[in-house]
């Protein structure tokens, strides 16, 4: 087999296997979400979108307010 096929089929099966892993990553992590925990609330990051969360309770006149 010539040198220069052999470096062909080595970059080809690279490519291949560099496709595998991307979708497999994919795939695992489609539905994966993060929560952070901080003083003023939750920080959810799901599907690349980050979501507050914040500790709401009500006031002396009855109004919604965050702690």
């Amino acid at each position: 087999m010539n040198k220069e096929y052999k470096g062909w089929l080595v970059a080809g099966l690279f490519a291949v296997c560099l496709i595998i892993c991307q979708a497999t990553n994919y795939v695992d992590n489609k539905n994966r979400h993060v929560v952070i925990k901080t003083n003023i609330g939750e920080f959810i990051l799901r599907e690349g979108k980050l979501y507050g969360v914040y500790e709401m309770s009500r006031d002396i006149q009855g109004n919604m307010v965050s702690k």
